[in-house]
């Protein structure tokens, strides 16, 4: 653990290493999103199988995350992210090599497994080497990774496919955790052997275990209200602008603006966190303020800055919620404990969307997801406060740091 007040070039570089790898999760989520047309003309594939294989990658987080923190419990950080990275080169092999939506689907799950265990235990690493007055600040720089990777793989990929094929696309797709794991495996000293814990099974977990992750378990429902609240904007914003008047390209531009200014100010709601010393203060802005700023691209037409402010505003608060986690559960729960970080997150992003479609069919009109996406958002605070209420979740705050 680097317990040292101030940044160092070797607590940079530590933290530069996690988002490395954290990032080539991302990078692989949306590879096929930004292939999607080749592959309906190339494969004959629909584009509902194109949005099944989209999903697919996320769908392992859902399902193995718990399975998978004990699985990190027992067998340490190091061995499982190496064994994880392996997953994600050949699930995006595989998915690269496909000739049918079978083979692509199998090639995302695995893919998407790796991957889902790899955000688990970059996080809890994050949280570990980094403990004090700078847990927030590097928790929030660690998440920031996510759509950093999605952001690349939008900006990288449509070139390479372009000029090269899907499957060259598809390719670079696997490249990358492939550099990442051969750089795992050489950088001991970043990433090295955790203490591994006694053997534990799924009714472990139920009963000896969980009493003890309920503040845990707060705060990931809280973070699962926000994914469903930002996914389930981000998908209809789009439309909504549409409906407006605004034309296709200028809509989805807008909408990508949140999301830009997402990663940009996730870094900096860590560190203002750390430095005021008020955690709970800055995420209860950030929730409530977030989706004020949603819920005013009603009235205001869907005037564009507002999309910037409701990335700015909701990127403040995720550092804190993972800071929170942390200090929440104990060292060796702390793998369990993001992994029902991750489930909450994986589940989120699934059911945004799909509620807001629901919201739309059933009120006729796209502002009816824009509401849903607001309220859910707002409703984030209530577990939040739930898990303050528990008095384990609270971030204890550390010396103020060296300007």
């Amino acid at each position: 653990m680097d317990s040292s007040p101030g940044w160092t070039r070797a607590s940079l570089s530590m933290l530069a290493a996690f988002v490395a790898v954290r990032l080539s999760a991302g990078f692989q989520f949306h590879a096929v999103a930004v292939v999607a047309p080749l592959l309906v003309s190339a494969l004959g594939l629909s584009y509902t199988e194109v949005g099944s294989l989209i999903g697919a990658y996320v769908l392992p987080a859902v399902l193995l995350s718990i399975p998978g923190g004990l699985v990190i419990q027992r067998f340490g950080d190091r061995r499982v992210l190496l064994a994880s990275l392996a997953l994600c080169v050949a699930g995006a092999a595989l998915t690269a090599a496909g000739g049918g939506f079978a083979t692509m689907l199998a090639g995302r799950l695995i893919a998407g497994t790796g991957g889902a265990l790899v955000q688990i235990i970059v996080l809890k690493m994050a949280t570990e080497r980094f403990a004090g007055p700078r847990m927030s600040t590097a928790t929030a720089t660690a998440l920031t990774a996510w759509p950093l990777g999605i952001a690349l793989a939008l900006a990288v990929l449509g070139t390479v496919a372009q000029a090269a094929g899907w499957r060259t696309a598809l390719a670079v797709a696997a490249a990358y955790p492939l550099l990442v794991l051969a750089a795992v495996w050489r950088a001991a000293r970043l990433f090295p052997a955790s203490a591994q814990a006694p053997a534990a099974n799924l009714r472990d977990f139920a009963g000896s275990q969980l009493p003890g992750l309920l503040p845990a378990l707060a705060i990931s429902l809280a973070w699962m209200l926000l994914n469903i609240g930002f996914s389930g904007f981000v998908a209809f914003a789009p439309t909504w602008l549409a409906d407006i008047g605004r034309p296709l390209d200028r809509a989805g531009a807008a909408a990508s603006l949140t999301g830009w200014a997402l990663v940009a100010a996730q870094p900096w709601g860590g560190w203002i966190a750390d430095r005021l010393r008020r955690p709970s203060l800055v995420l209860t802005v950030s929730i409530a303020g977030s989706a004020a700023c949603m819920l005013a691209t009603l009235p205001a037409r869907g005037a564009e800055p507002l999309y910037v402010l409701v990335g700015l505003v909701m990127g403040l608060g995720p550092g804190v919620l993972g800071a929170a986690l942390a200090m929440s559960a104990r060292p060796d729960q702390r793998a369990l404990a993001f992994a029902l970080f991750a489930t909450g997150s994986g589940a989120g992003s699934m059911l945004g969307p799909s509620l807001s479609g629901v919201a739309v069919d059933l009120a006729g009109a796209s502002a009816a997801a824009i509401v849903l996406s607001g309220v859910t958002m707002a409703s984030a605070l209530l577990p939040w406060w739930w898990a303050r209420h528990l008095r384990r979740a609270r971030v204890t705050p550390g010396p103020r740091a060296p300007a």
